[in-house]
């Protein structure tokens, strides 16, 4: 099957519109983050802000989702990024 990159933008929209719905004031600590979706040489395709960030935290909260996104493309076997993280390291 194969899936353009149209396609693929569409979905990551969805997925963005469908967190934002489940959000509310009973998930008060996960109030927010970003997606990003990266190509298979490593270019970031798509990235977007999901929920509330607190402004402090928008920086670290990004350089994260991209860590975790590039991390995820090195390991392909893996499903999540808590698979090859590294608590040393932060």
């Amino acid at each position: 099957m194969n899936i353009t990159e149209t396609q693929i933008y569409g979905q990551a929209l969805s997925i963005i519109d469908w967190i934002n719905s489940t959000l509310d004031e009973s998930n008060k600590w996960r109030q927010g983050g970003w997606l990003y979706v990266v190509k298979p040489d490593g270019d970031v395709f798509f990235h977007q802000r999901v929920g509330t960030i607190p402004e402090e935290k928008d920086g670290k909260y990004r350089l994260l989702s991209v860590e975790k996104a590039l991390r995820l493309l090195a390991f392909p076997e893996h499903r999540s990024s808590w698979q090859s993280r590294n608590p040393e390291l932060n």
